[in-house]
């Protein structure tokens, strides 16, 4: 709600679209996964590092969703300590 910024409770994950290629994230991201949120830059959304967010069957209706859809709930994900909804959003392409 504040631009520049997420909630608290939010984490965030940028990806270029073409590529795949993570851009950004929050520093709390480290919280869900097991490496530092500057080991996830430059890595592939396939990657096996973002396994627990991004389940291939998750990957594979991003890729099929149109960017005139946007955002779009793709999934609620429940890990052992916490439930996300995993929501996509397109900025600029």
């Amino acid at each position: 709600h504040i631009p520049g910024t997420i909630q608290p409770h939010g984490y965030l994950l940028v990806a270029d679209a073409k590529r795949g290629q993570v851009r950004h994230v929050s520093e709390n991201i480290g919280e869900l996964l097991a490496c530092s949120s500057g080991d996830l830059l430059g890595k592939t959304l396939d990657s096996s590092l973002l396994a627990p967010l991004l389940p291939k069957e998750l990957l594979g209706r991003l890729a099929q969703i149109s960017l005139e859809t946007f955002p779009v709930h793709l999934s609620t994900l429940k890990l052992p300590d916490i439930s996300l909804d995993l929501i996509a959003h397109a900025n600029k392409g």
